[in-house]
């Protein structure tokens, strides 16, 4: 990664993604996270880690994102 790339990440906003989904296994869950990661640069978001609670069904997901989103990307 250039030092420009870098300048661009860090002006980037930090998001923290929180979803709720039942009856997700942690298997569908790290099939997800890795889809976004191969779509990462089309939607101008990096995607720097995720944590999931199967018994509770919740998912967070760390993000940097370009441009303020409504809704994330998924």
């Amino acid at each position: 990664m250039g030092k420009a790339e870098e300048r661009k990440i860090g002006r980037m906003p930090l998001y923290m993604d929180h979803k709720n989904v039942e009856g997700l296994s942690t298997e569908a869950v790290e099939e997800a996270h890795q889809k976004d990661l191969e779509t990462q640069d089309v939607y101008g978001v990096k995607y720097h880690s995720y944590w999931y609670n199967e018994e509770k069904g919740e998912i967070f997901c760390l993000q940097r994102v370009a441009v303020a989103l409504d809704h994330a990307i998924s």
